[in-house]
């Protein structure tokens, strides 16, 4: 998409101006749900989904309604269908879950990550279409339809008839607008509506809305992320691990996110396999030296399961990887698809940390003895059966504060200072 339209050459292209102002409503949205207070409610959200959702369900019905009839018998046309429809779905899905399941309750870090994911899958799917729409149907409408019919499909996509202000959309698009963009908007509507031009008030620069590397995770936001520390029971070194995958987990998603279009995607690749590797040993582990020994617990065996399913998540992420090859440069949908996968990936691992740590580790506390505890532990600290058994205790030093490292290393040498013993394991 053209990055300062300042004139429209045809009517058409108002559409570049349009998707301009859903995509940032977009990013305006996903920031409110990321930045939702824990413990509050789920209003500042609302206000701004209601406002994108408006926007984007006006503008996919009239596109449905008025455009793609124009072109019935052509593949675009068709494969556009498609898009649409799966757009609506995504977007009535996330209002249900709003009005059904999240309206009612307070902000908690679990429903925060459904919703932030319920609203990045909606923004992918978005993308996927207003991409497709300026690549492929655009040029199919310019070629196809003269001035008058592009005119009227123009005026049909920035007013509403059946609104008491027919003009809000008009007002809304040009709200995310420069200055520019505003004349060449303005000098379109008058070409159908004499007077209309002066309904557009100028709104200056589009500075103010969020652009997506504001939202990258910075240090800051890494810090906020420690987890307690270990102290007590030996199992309590979980808490660390916990910590350490997580900010894995976010340093490869704002890779992901920001990778520049042409460039490798070996930053990407080289994060995902550090965040694979460490969380592919802890399930593993886990799966080997600590659950078995709560052989009765239906929740060791919930845990289990939950494994699975991140390495099912794991295993997409490199099948996608294997099909657009390891050595393509980045695209635009190359980038959507893999932070789409990763944000799936991290926020299932964070479910899946937070009920270990919920259901599992006071089991664990309660009926495991320390002897079997440093047990545990010491196979999720030492990769014995490795070249290089300490790679786990160097991968954890990294993200740990100071006070952590020095838990962590006492417990190190209490793992050195006590014979191993003998741990059930699964053949």
């Amino acid at each position: 998409m053209p990055t300062d339209i300042t004139q429209l050459a045809h009517p058409i292209d108002v559409m570049y101006l349009i998707h301009k102002a859903i995509r940032a409503e977009a990013r305006r949205t996903r920031q409110a749900a990321e930045h939702l207070a824990i413990g509050g409610n789920f209003k500042p959200f609302m206000d701004d989904f209601y406002r994108w959702a408006m926007a984007l369900g006006f503008h996919e019905e009239a596109e449905y309604k008025y455009v793609l009839p124009l072109v019935p018998d052509l593949p675009s046309a068709r494969y556009h269908e498609g898009g649409h429809k799966a757009l609506l779905v995504g977007l009535e899905d996330l209002q249900r879950c709003l009005h059904e399941e999240l309206g009612h309750t307070i902000v908690i870090p679990r429903t925060q990550r459904q919703l932030v994911g319920k609203v990045i899958a909606l923004l992918i799917a978005q993308a996927d279409l207003l991409e497709e729409e300026e690549e492929r149907l655009l040029p199919v409408l310019r070629q196809h339809l003269g001035e008058a019919e592009q005119l009227d499909i123009a005026r049909r996509l920035l007013f509403d008839p059946e609104s008491e202000d027919e003009q809000w959309m008009l007002d809304w698009v040009a709200q995310h607008l420069t200055e520019a963009e505003c004349h060449a908007l303005a000098d379109l509507v008058a070409r159908f509506e004499p007077d209309s031009s002066s309904l557009i008030e100028e709104s200056g620069d589009d500075s103010r809305v969020p652009d997506a590397a504001q939202t990258a995770v910075t240090d800051e936001d890494l810090v906020l992320l420690a987890a307690k520390t270990a102290d007590g029971y030996p199992i309590d070194v979980m808490y660390l691990l916990h910590k350490a995958l997580n900010i894995e987990a976010w340093r490869t998603v704002s890779i992901a996110e920001r990778l520049d279009v042409g460039e490798s995607l070996h930053p990407f690749v080289q994060a995902f396999e550090s965040w694979e590797k460490a969380l592919t040993f802890h399930a593993d582990q886990e799966d080997v030296y600590m659950t078995p020994l709560l052989s009765t617990s239906p929740l060791a065996r919930d845990n289990e399961e939950s494994h699975q399913r991140l390495a099912h998540r794991m295993d997409e992420i490199r099948t996608y990887l294997q099909e657009v090859g390891e050595e393509a440069v980045v695209t635009t949908r190359i980038r959507r698809r893999l932070f789409g996968h990763v944000v799936a990936l991290r926020m299932d691992q964070e479910d899946h940390l937070e009920e270990e740590e919920e259901l599992v580790l006071p089991m664990i506390r309660e009926r495991l003895s320390i002897a079997q505890q440093i047990e545990i532990v010491r196979r999720l600290l030492l990769a014995l059966e490795t070249e290089d058994p300490t790679w786990v205790v160097t991968w954890l030093m990294h993200d740990l504060t100071d006070t952590e490292r020095k838990t962590l290393l006492a417990l190190t040498a209490r793992l050195a200072s006590t014979p191993p013993a003998l741990v059930a394991a699964v053949v």
